[in-house]
Formats: structure tokens, sequence, C-alpha cells
């Protein structure tokens, strides 16, 4: 059977019937990209996922990935590992130079598990852009449903030291200070303005 060289312009058409398709359109391509300048394209397998090891990781328990976002100005990849063993984490992927960072994980550098996820994924969570100086902001609701933030530069530069709960939360519970009332006598006010 001789080859039949065909032209493609790169057009998907689901409109018309199989029989009326044009010959530089086709009806399904999956997988695929289209290289070269129309009419005279050529078909090219497009890459497929392939599994990134991060080495930064927990080795002890179960990882699960709960949640994870592109950042399309950072060109970064966050997500949330959940650690049967209690190592949650928070992580980061740098897309250009390929490298992982650890934003934060329970028993490095913290107090307690600040972070307290559960198997459940996160569907909840964003970043407010800031400046060189002020940093990036993560946004996010933890398994318990509490707002947290975490500035990104300053936990990337270890700036928080020991990071505790605390640190996370966006409201903060207000102090607990009882009112001080001391009862006194003015011997000079005859009237008490009361009704």
């Amino acid at each position: 059977m001789p080859a039949e060289i065909k032209s493609i312009a790169g057009t998907l058409n689901l409109d018309d019937p199989l029989e009326s398709l044009g010959k530089a359109f086709h009806r399904d391509a999956r997988n695929v990209e289209f290289d070269g300048t129309p009419p005279n394209r050529r078909i090219k397998v497009k890459p497929g996922n392939i599994v990134v090891p991060n080495s930064l990781l927990p080795a002890t328990g179960t990882n699960k990935t709960i949640c994870r976002k592109y950042d399309s100005i950072t060109k970064r990849i966050y997500f949330f590992n959940y650690n049967s063993a209690g190592n949650h984490g928070i992580y980061l992927y740098n897309t250009i130079p390929g490298t992982f960072q650890r934003l934060i994980e329970v028993g490095i550098n913290t107090i307690g598990d600040p972070l307290a996820f559960t198997a459940e994924s996160h569907t909840n969570f964003d970043i407010i852009y800031g400046d060189s100086v002020q940093g990036d902001i993560l946004y996010y609701l933890d398994s318990l449903g509490r707002s947290s933030k975490i500035n990104v530069s300053r936990a990337l530069a270890g700036g928080y030291g020991n990071i505790q709960r605390s640190f996370l939360d966006v409201a903060k519970e207000p102090a607990d200070i009882p009112p001080y009332v001391v009862y006194e006598t003015d011997a000079t006010n005859t009237v008490n303005n009361l009704r």
C-alpha cells in the first residue's frame, strides 16, 4: 500500500459529518500537538505527565496530596501533603528549575502540629501577591475550617523560627482581660444622673 501524504491544518471539526469532512480537518486528536504552519502541519505526540520524585516528603507514614494549585505568576505548584504519621506539610515545586522547597512541615521547626491536616481534600486556598519586601501570602482553610495564612518568602527564609498554630491564624483570639473596677465615694458630688 503506498504512503499517502495528507495536509493537516490542525483544525478540529466536530460539526460536519465524517463523509463531508474537509481534507485538512480532523475529527479527533488526543494527546497530540501540531507543529508547523497550516495547511502543512505535522502531528506530534504530546509529552504526558511524569512522576517527579520529591525527596523532601517524609519517609515514614503514607503521603497523600490533598490539594494542589499552579501559580502562573511565580511558575510554582503549591501542594498540601497529608502524612499518616502526622508529618503533614506544605511544599512548592518550582517548575522552571525543577526543584522542590518545603514551606512548612510538622516536626521540622514547628511546635506541635500547626497544620492539623486530615486525609480529606482541601479546596480553598489562594495566594495574595505582595512586593519583594512584603512577599506573597498563602491563605487557606485547614482541615478544621480555620482560616490560616503563611508568608511564603518569610517561611522559605526561615523567618518564622519555630512555627506554632497562632502564627498561622488569620483571626486572632482577643485577649481576655477582665475589667478592673474600683468603688469610690465622692462627697462633693450630690447628683448621680441616674433615672
